[in-house]
């Protein structure tokens, strides 16, 4: 009797142990989640925003974060997708954002990330997800990411060639929102006429005094 019953026991362990190992091999990923993709690179700040930034803290860890996902698999991906999506969220309405750059388009920038990270931290909890799906989620992250960069980038452009040429926008008529559209080297000839009409009409100005100047000297 007692045979029988570690034999039963035995047969029990045994069933447990297969069926253990048959629950874990359904759980496991396909091999292509664990294969890594090279993403095509982000655009980078330059070293002018990078020195704007130095109080952003929020930035600068989403900076660091980010780099996680320009060569990785999916199933890389998906396990960072929820920090990800916090990070950007704490950068999204960060207090510390510099004066310059929080403007309207960033905002806007900022909020697409933001739901492109929820769509990818939703997939998460998506058994019969796909690993393109994954993919094609990171690349528009990505793209997103680079656009806030460069437009981080443009802004202190336009900033720096605004101060470069001092010039009187007024005068030229141009509207400071727009300047990104007009060339420096036009604005740089239009300054020049500027100029040499100025003196042009400096020097006329002194011809007349002068010759005034002689006329009443022969008159009297």
């Amino acid at each position: 009797m007692r045979y029988l019953s570690v034999v039963f026991l035995l047969v029990i362990c045994l069933a447990c142990g297969n069926s253990g190992e048959t629950d874990t091999a359904v759980q496991e990923k396909p091999t292509e989640f664990k294969t890594k993709v090279q993403f095509d690179p982000v655009v980078s700040i330059n070293n002018e925003v990078r020195k704007d930034f130095e109080s952003w803290e929020d930035y600068r860890n989403l900076e660091t974060f980010m780099k996680r996902f320009t060569n990785a698999s999916p199933e890389e991906i998906l396990s960072n997708a929820l920090e990800l999506r916090n990070l950007v969220k704490a950068t999204k309405f960060s207090d510390k954002i510099p004066e310059l750059y929080n403007i309207p388009p960033i905002k806007a920038r900022f909020n697409i990330l933001y739901n492109q990270t929820l769509r990818l931290s939703d997939m998460t909890f998506i058994p019969a997800i796909k690993a393109e799906e994954v993919i094609e989620e990171n690349k528009k992250i990505l793209l997103t990411y680079s656009s806030i960069n460069s437009r981080f980038i443009s802004i202190v452009s336009k900033k720096r060639f605004e101060d470069e040429i001092d010039i009187d926008i007024q005068y030229i008529g141009l509207d400071s929102t727009k300047i990104d559209s007009i060339s420096r080297k036009t604005i740089n000839k239009t300054l020049k006429a500027k100029k040499k009409k100025e003196d042009s009409l400096k020097k006329t100005e002194m011809n007349t005094k002068i010759q005034n100047a002689i006329f009443k000297k022969n008159k009297n």
